[in-house]
């Protein structure tokens, strides 16, 4: 009887090795929006007073393909400052929160398709000269949950600390980025999970054979 078993589990090990499927990892296109608004409203853009305004060009959807048969990490940016319409040659003081959400539409979210990054604008900008900062609350990576999950981390680090972001006056191109990576973690293949499942049974069993012939 011990040997019928054995053989038993034995094939029913084998049978689901082979009907499991090869993979259902692989390429998968992550696909994503960014937006940027200012001072807790939903404002993408922000007048430091006279028609000086800084905005936020955020992106209306990306799509990065990543490899679930291995860790995959791409550097990309998450919108982009624009301060072409601060025309000011005096310089300007002020101090702007700000909010850079990131909605994702796939892979699908099994909870919140949403994160939000918060952090502070602060410094002096007029159209040719800037010390104006962004810098963003820790932490600098959020978890989108799904399947499988993707990681969304910010690495910007532009004053040599990480989560800032030096932007850029008018008269030097008015664009500054913010530099983000998006990363997804190795998915189990579904044979390597029926040959975990299994083992437990066979180790569970080789143990009780053991203690019965002690």
């Amino acid at each position: 009887m011990k040997t019928v078993r054995s053989l038993c589990l034995l094939a029913a090990f084998a049978a689901a090795v082979i009907a499991a499927p090869a993979t259902h990892a692989g390429p998968v296109p992550v696909d994503f929006g960014t937006t940027g608004t200012f001072n807790g409203s939903n404002d993408t853009f922000y007048d430091a007073g006279g028609n000086n305004i800084i905005s936020f060009d955020g992106l209306g959807l990306k799509t990065i393909n990543l490899d679930t048969t291995s860790p995959t990490v791409s550097t990309t940016n998450f919108g982009s400052f624009d301060t072409t319409l601060f025309n000011s040659t005096a310089e300007i003081t002020f101090s702007v929160s700000f909010a850079l959400t990131i909605q994702q539409l796939n892979p699908t979210p099994s909870g919140s398709d949403i994160i939000v990054f918060t952090g502070t604008i602060a410094g002096s900008l007029s159209n040719g000269t800037s010390s104006l900062t962004l810098t963003f609350d820790p932490p600098l990576f959020q978890t989108i949950a799904g399947s499988p999950d993707v990681k969304y981390s910010i690495i910007s680090a532009d004053t040599g600390i990480p989560g800032t972001v030096a932007i850029a006056p008018n008269l030097s191109g008015g664009a500054t980025t913010i530099q983000g990576r998006v990363e997804i973690s190795a998915v189990p293949e579904p044979s390597t999970i029926a040959l975990a499942g299994l083992a437990a049974p066979m180790v569970l069993m080789y143990r009780r054979r053991s203690l019965r012939t002690v």
